[in-house]
């Protein structure tokens, strides 16, 4: 048995902040900025792939199908600009992520 009751702390949840990161300069938007900037590339790119990996292309993205594809991620330092995405279809998009399918061939069975 415990000698101390166990003390339990409410998670704390803060919104993702929008703006300009103080050391790095990139640029993070919020849900209604991420909504405009999918807009600016959909106008850009007339709805077609700006993508267009070979094999798997369908070419025209309308935008319910449509994804916004980062060139550089956030994750590696990439910022929510119009020069950093490109309109995509989903299976380019799908295919950029990993390798254009599994990366490691399947085993040779005997």
């Amino acid at each position: 048995m415990r000698r101390t009751p166990l003390k339990r702390t409410r998670l704390k949840w803060k919104p993702r902040k929008a703006g300009v990161g103080k050391y790095s300069g990139r640029i993070r938007l919020n849900a209604e900025g991420m909504k405009q900037l999918r807009a600016e590339a959909y106008e850009r790119s007339r709805g077609l792939c700006e993508m267009k990996l070979r094999r798997v292309c369908q070419v025209y993205a309308g935008w319910m199908s449509g994804h916004l594809a980062h060139i550089k991620s956030r994750g590696a330092g990439g910022s929510d600009e119009i020069s950093n995405v490109l309109w995509a279809c989903a299976p380019c998009h799908m295919a950029s992520h990993n390798c254009g399918g599994k990366p490691c061939p399947a085993k040779v069975s005997e």
